[in-house]
């Protein structure tokens, strides 16, 4: 049975489980990513990973437009959504796992981290430390918080 904790601190809560799921290798078949365009990091970063792309290896959705076909919106906003080829929906690092494997300059990346836990849990608390303070995020809580007023 895998071990469960707790993430704690500012930013979402999510319980991880370790080891990471298991992520096959890349196939043909073409994954979906979830994105926040109004956050300038998230659309620097996608930018970097498009050029890295193969012609229609990845598909990448703009959250902003609407959320698709994912089942809570606000969840894919506060983490990193990314949906596989069998249609199983990784989040958070994990998902930036699968995306890696489907970039030939990540792939090694994606590979080592899998295999190695401790670097995969260092990591991951530091995708959750940045991912709770980055700008659209910032923003759009600071939005939320103010229609309740």
């Amino acid at each position: 049975m895998a071990n469960t904790e707790d993430v704690r601190g500012p930013g979402p809560q999510i319980a991880r489980i370790f080891p990471l799921q298991a992520i096959p290798m890349p196939t043909h078949e073409s994954i979906t990513v979830y994105y926040d365009s109004e956050c300038p990091v998230c659309s620097r970063e996608v930018d970097v990973y498009r050029k890295l792309d193969r012609p229609g290896r990845i598909r990448w959705h703009d959250l902003g437009n609407h959320a698709g076909d994912l089942p809570d919106l606000d969840a894919a906003y506060e983490l990193l959504h990314v949906r596989d080829a069998r249609g199983v929906l990784q989040v958070g690092f994990a998902a930036h796992l699968l995306m890696w494997q489907h970039l030939p300059a990540f792939r090694l990346l994606a590979w080592t981290l899998r295999r190695c836990r401790p670097s995969a849990y260092i990591a991951e608390r530091i995708y959750l430390w940045l991912t709770a303070r980055r700008p659209g995020l910032m923003r759009r809580r600071r939005m939320a918080g103010g229609a309740d007023a």
